[in-house]
This record gives C-alpha cells, structure tokens and sequence, in this order.
C-alpha cells in the first residue's frame, strides 16, 4: 500500500508540475541551480546576442575567469 501512495504522489507532483509555469517551477532556486546540467553551448545559444557581447568584453577586460 506505501509503494501505490507513493506512486500516487508522485505521478501527482508530476501532473502539477506540467500545468505550473516556468517562472513558479523556478521560484527558489538559485542560479546556479537554474542553470545546473546546461552545457556552454546550450548556456550561449539561449543568450540574447548583447548579453553574449558583453560577457565577452568583460571577460577580454578582466581575463579569464577563475576556475572552479
């Protein structure tokens, strides 16, 4: 009976999660955390072209950034 409620709670988050928007899944999260699993090219792409820019001349100005 625990394995049905908690397959039950489950397929439920999952359903509630689907009908939330972005920005409420994302509420709470830092960052960090938003940007977790993105490769750099997938990171680049979704980044408006000024932004791009930016970061570039930034980094160009302030070398590189240090590794982690």
């Amino acid at each position: 009976m625990p394995d049905m409620l908690e397959q039950f709670a489950e397929e439920t988050i999952e359903e509630l999660l689907k009908k939330l928007p972005a920005a409420r899944r994302l509420k709470g999260l830092s960052a960090g955390e938003r940007l977790e699993g993105l490769s750099v090219d997938e990171l680049l792409s979704s980044l408006p072209a000024e932004t791009r820019a930016a970061l570039a001349k930034r980094l160009k100005e302030n070398g590189s950034p240090p590794a982690n």
